[in-house]
């Protein structure tokens, strides 16, 4: 009777060695996950070979965290393609390229992100000002999502770039892709959002190797809001991307800008990108060090949402007012370790 006692006591499995070995496979899956989408983006350098130079226009000059990080991915994307960059602008000191003649071997590749369409004016504009005035060079929109409330101005608008012979159009989600490749044919790319370049890199890298508590609840608090945070339930509840800057990075960053509006009107270019990038790196850098402080992350941001993967956090995720969201999800992380849907939209 001992023996076999002895004998049902070693069969008995510990149930917290079979939670951490379940663990161990999602991380490992995870990773793989991860590593996979980032050689995908890679595959960019087929529309972007190392022999042809290259300006980088419509860099984020503001203080969104999530496209500061694409803004990073970007220029990680061009040192592992090996690109030489001639030059780069915002919107806000980008006329001056408007107005320059560029030899055609040149590449004139625009910003990725989710502003492609009519919710933000300012850089659909300045888009649409490069591809009519670079009618014979190579031009590339880095991932995007879609998103026009006026149909007919979608239509306008693939109808001109289906003009432009060299225009190549990457998009993040089948949706959007489908939408434009009615009009662009095989000019028209789906890919992986760019911030999957930056998966074990500086900034990100740091942030993974922590160990968080808790959960964070990351609310959007702007026009892709599908609804308000209400602040007046619980102070302090929601967290945003500008709780992260302090008063002397909001001084510097006037300052930037303002330096960006000057650069537009003057007849040399001010040696300005090199601050702001460094800028950049701060501010994605505290960004995901806070993401990395808990456990889980709430979030109805996109980048939100892929910043805590790419540091190794489980993620419940929320939809925006544009659906972008959701349908990333359903492009590339359905069964994804540690994602999870949220049940409620941006105020729960």
């Amino acid at each position: 009777m001992a023996s076999q006692s002895a004998r049902s006591t070693a069969d008995v499995v510990d149930l917290s060695s079979l939670r951490d070995a379940a663990a161990t496979l999602d991380a490992e899956e995870l990773q793989v996950r991860l590593r996979g989408l980032r050689t995908q983006v890679l595959a960019l350098g087929t529309l972007l070979p190392s022999d042809r130079p290259i300006v980088y226009l419509d860099y984020p000059l503001h203080l969104n965290v999530g496209d500061l990080c694409l803004q990073l991915a970007a220029e990680q994307l061009f040192a592992d393609l090996g690109l030489r960059v001639l030059g780069r602008a915002s919107m806000f000191n980008g006329r001056a390229w408007l107005e320059r003649a560029l030899d055609p071997s040149v590449v004139l590749v625009l910003h990725a992100g989710g502003n492609l369409g009519d919710l933000w004016p300012g850089h659909q504009d300045f888009r649409e000002a490069v591809v009519a005035a670079f009618p014979h060079n190579r031009i590339v929109v880095l991932p995007q999502s879609l998103h026009f409330s006026d149909e007919q101005s979608f239509r306008d608008c693939m109808q001109r770039w289906a003009r432009h012979r060299d225009l190549h159009l990457v998009l993040r989600d089948r949706h959007s892709h489908g939408r434009v490749a009615e009009y662009l044919g095989d000019r028209a790319y789906l890919m992986p959002d760019l911030a999957h370049c930056l998966y074990e890199r500086p900034p990100l890298m740091t942030a993974a190797g922590r160990t968080g508590q808790g959960r964070l609840r990351l609310a959007r608090q702007d026009l892709e809001a599908l609804v308000a945070p209400d602040h007046t339930v619980v102070a302090g509840a929601y967290f945003d991307w500008a709780q992260i800057y302090t008063s002397g990075d909001r001084r510097a960053y006037a300052l930037i800008r303002r330096l960006h509006r000057l650069d537009d009107r003057l007849p040399v270019s001010l040696p300005i990108y090199g601050a702001w990038r460094r800028f950049a790196q701060r501010a994605v850098a505290r960004g995901a060090a806070h993401l990395s402080q808990f456990a889980e992350v709430d979030s109805d941001r996109l980048h939100g949402m892929l910043i805590s993967l790419l540091v190794h956090r489980r993620v419940r995720w929320r939809e925006s007012r544009t659906g972008k969201t959701g349908a990333y999800v359903e492009t590339w992380l359905a069964g994804l370790p540690g994602l999870t849907a949220a049940d409620t939209g941006t105020a729960a």
